[in-house]
């Protein structure tokens, strides 16, 4: 095979098996369907949270300190004392941009722990879902009782 053809064969993109989206143009492409909508976020919280995020680094932490992992109470406690700030009043700080970065970094780790990139036990919350029913077996499950349709409706393949 000559350097030519083995370049061409190199560069092929494989497209997976999806439906397309035909603008009046002519154009095709992909789907987005699963895909999200980052069109649809607001300019105004990105900016609040960059600014956020800005002002940490001015204030001696390291940029990305926060991926190393906190556990998830910790995070918790400090999004919630910003919003008993926020219901009391306080104006001392941005309590709202706060509020938002604890549930950006909230919602990170705990993807990271659950991508297996970040420790488990960071996940440091109680779980108060019951894994099974103490009256009914799992092959068993009534839908009438609250606990087995709990446990039914937090399983991860539904």
């Amino acid at each position: 095979m000559n350097k030519k053809n083995k370049l061409a064969e190199t560069s092929k993109i494989k497209i997976l098996d999806s439906e397309k989206r035909v603008f009046n143009t002519g154009a095709n492409r992909q789907a987005d369907a699963g895909k999200g909508r980052p069109s649809l976020c607001s300019p105004l919280s990105d900016r609040i949270l960059a600014k956020h995020m800005q002002g940490g680094v001015e204030a001696g932490y390291d940029p990305r300190n926060w991926e190393k992992g906190l556990e998830l109470s910790s995070i918790i406690d400090s999004l919630e004392r910003h919003i008993q700030d926020i219901k009391e009043g306080k104006t001392d700080e941005n309590h709202f941009a706060s509020l938002l970065w604890n549930a950006h970094i909230l919602v990170h780790t705990n993807e990271m722990i659950r991508r297996g990139l970040l420790p488990k036990e960071l996940n440091d919350l109680q779980n108060y879902i019951p894994k099974e029913c103490p009256l009914h077996s799992d092959t068993a499950r009534d839908e009438s009782c609250d606990i087995c349709q709990m446990i039914f409706d937090n399983r991860k393949d539904n």
